[in-house]
């Protein structure tokens, strides 16, 4: 990875020491990031379960319909995702890489079958995030390109699973560290994490995402506007995704949703009387 030195971003508090591959600052920036990525392919993980075996099996019936149909780009992205899922369960950094660059293989298959599967896009920018993880070093210089199938995928559907991307893409834009070092940006994060709950309003992943990142930023008088919104959502949601089916969903949604309005309570030492 090469760096170069710029003149400070007006704004940004001066000039700050060289980033080096060899500097403490650029260590620390690395494991960061591969937190971030650990965080960040935690929560795009599948919402049903599925254990190392399951995961394992999934892949095996994902090559075999590939096998049956290498024409198909859709039997090409879904083996694409089996694998990203296979992947994430990976518990060394030569085993994970491995699984990425399956997955990277078996999305840009897809892409070559079909250039305009959004799906296609978001699991190659899933896979870039595996194999950033395996590879800490050059994690950095992986997110533009995770950036860039993800806005790919937003422009082609950008409805796909609830509007998925645009939630991952507000993820990614809120945890990676911002100019110079990254991509990281508050005002673009909140932008793209407000159109997911434009584009999927009664999916809960989408609306508790962006609340629990206004909390984050300190925006609790913006958070606690979407209170109402928020409760009336996870009605509408029970409805919509019966939980029998959704049980490990809403297993992590109604803990999250209690955490968002304990923070959001009125502090008793400071509510007037």
């Amino acid at each position: 990875m090469t760096w170069q030195h710029r003149t400070p971003h007006p704004g940004c508090g001066g000039s700050r020491p060289l980033l080096t591959p060899r500097s403490p600052r650029f260590k620390g920036v690395i494991i960061r990031i591969c937190a971030v990525l650990t965080l960040f392919l935690l929560l795009m993980a599948s919402a049903d379960g599925s254990d190392v075996e399951r995961a394992s099996d999934r892949v095996l019936a994902a090559r075999e319909v590939v096998g049956h149909s290498p024409t198909n780009a859709e039997a090409a992205w879904r083996l694409a995702e089996a694998i990203y899922r296979r992947g994430d369960f990976a518990t060394d950094r030569s085993d994970r890489e491995s699984w990425a660059q399956q997955g990277l293989q078996a999305a840009r298959n897809a892409l070559g079958l079909d250039t305009n599967s959004a799906p296609a896009h978001f699991f190659l920018s899933m896979n870039l995030g595996l194999l950033a993880q395996a590879r800490r070093m050059s994690a950095l210089g992986l997110l533009p390109e995770m950036e860039k199938h993800l806005l790919r995928s937003i422009e082609l559907e950008k409805s796909f699973r609830a509007a998925i991307a645009e939630r991952s893409l507000g993820m990614l834009y809120r945890d990676a560290p911002g100019w110079p070092l990254s991509l990281g940006s508050r005002s673009k994060a909140r932008t793209f994490l407000e159109r997911a709950v434009q584009t999927a309003p009664d999916y809960p992943e989408n609306l508790l995402t962006l609340m629990e990142s206004e909390i984050r930023w300190g925006d609790r008088k913006q958070a606690a506007s979407r209170s109402k919104a928020m409760e009336e959502m996870l009605k509408r949601a029970a409805q919509g995704l019966h939980e029998a089916e959704w049980k490990s969903s809403w297993a992590d949604w109604n803990p999250r949703a209690e955490r968002i309005r304990k923070a959001l309570a009125p502090n008793p030492k400071t509510t007037p009387r």
